[in-house]
């Protein structure tokens, strides 16, 4: 009753290794050996009293991605180029929950950041690995 609960959670995910071949006009495009694996760990405490409860997380979730590249067009050909990256990023949350007799509502609240990744793309202004808020909000019904 006193001592909160704590959870340790951890999860790979793996992909399968494909290649992908294209052509259009006498050119060629080629995706080979493209991987993508990831890995999460958690460390959540939580805590339930009689109407509400309260949890709290950190995590780490890491990516790893690789593939190798090769083009060709009008007779020549590019050079077979490798690509790969890995990034860390740390996740922490929290969490509140109202249980009623027919109705579960829990609502999240967390930031993921760290990590560093090469784009060119940008995000609602920011870059690809900024720090992200984020939220959700479950609703269940029960009887």
């Amino acid at each position: 009753i006193v001592v909160p609960g704590v959870a340790v959670t951890y999860l790979k995910r793996d992909l399968p290794t494909v290649t992908l071949a294209g052509t259009s006009n006498g050119a060629a495009f080629n995706v080979s050996n493209a991987d993508i694996g990831t890995t999460a760990w958690r460390v959540v405490a939580s805590k339930h009293f009689i109407v509400f409860g309260l949890a709290a997380g950190i995590g780490q979730d890491k990516y790893s991605t690789s593939a190798s590249v090769q083009g060709s067009a009008s007779g020549q050909q590019s050079a077979v180029i490798s690509l790969s990256q890995d990034m860390t990023r740390t996740n922490m949350f929290a969490d509140l929950s109202l249980n009623f007799p027919i109705l579960k509502l829990v609502g999240e609240v967390g930031q993921v950041s760290g990590g560093s990744v090469a784009t060119y793309n940008a995000f609602a202004n920011k870059d690809a690995n900024a720090s992200r808020l984020y939220g959700s909000v479950g609703l269940r019904f029960a009887w």
